[in-house]
């Protein structure tokens, strides 16, 4: 994982696993959110950046 995503907290690193193919519950037990949290973050993501 590049530092940059790793600096920028949860959501990048979050967004950075999605996109690597790890499920919203992987990804929660990795930045511990709540699974929700996760798909709440990386939508966030996605709306941005449409």
């Amino acid at each position: 994982m590049p530092v940059q995503v790793a600096a920028g907290g949860q959501t990048p690193v979050a967004c950075y696993l999605a996109a690597h193919g790890l499920q919203d519950a992987a990804i929660a037990d990795v930045v511990r959110l709540d699974e929700s949290e996760v798909g709440e973050a990386v939508e966030s993501v996605l709306d941005q950046a449409r």
